[in-house]
């Protein structure tokens, strides 16, 4: 299933989102593929990464190939008491470095582009905050083989 592969792809990325590596946060120490609620349910507390699943397919150009486009929405979640706001445009920041630069993530890829603005939600009761990056991937895909 070639869109497991691509958001495989997209945690691998992400999963190099550390201090260590150059980057503001230490988010990618904890990356999971899902909704926020599991990777809240999965990790202790801190920085981590959900990447929520939105797909939609477009229409084929040839018999055999198709152009597709795979949308997920990056949810960067952190539980920083102090000032999340800051920790959120960190996230935004490290988010757009680790997508748009360096390496291809891979190599079907043919287009990856934010799409829409990221969107900054508290939770005060859950003590979180959340930074929502909608991506849109467009990749070619053969069918046939």
């Amino acid at each position: 299933m070639i869109e497991r592969e691509l958001k495989l792809a997209l945690k691998a990325r992400l999963e190099t989102v550390t201090k260590a590596n150059g980057y503001l946060t230490d988010s990618g120490l904890q990356v999971k593929l899902g909704w926020p609620a599991y990777a809240i349910s999965a990790f202790n507390r801190g920085d981590m990464i959900a990447i929520q699943p939105n797909t939609t397919d477009s229409q084929p150009h040839t018999q055999s190939l198709h152009d597709c486009e795979l949308g997920v929405l990056i949810v960067g979640i952190t539980s920083e008491p102090d000032e999340p706001d800051l920790r959120l445009d960190e996230f935004l920041t490290d988010f757009r470095k680790a997508m748009f630069t360096g390496a291809e993530i891979d190599q079907r890829i043919i287009d990856i582009r934010q799409d829409g603005k990221g969107e900054y939600e508290l939770d005060e009761d859950g003590g979180l905050a959340y930074l929502h990056l909608p991506i849109r991937i467009q990749y070619q895909a053969d069918f046939l083989t």
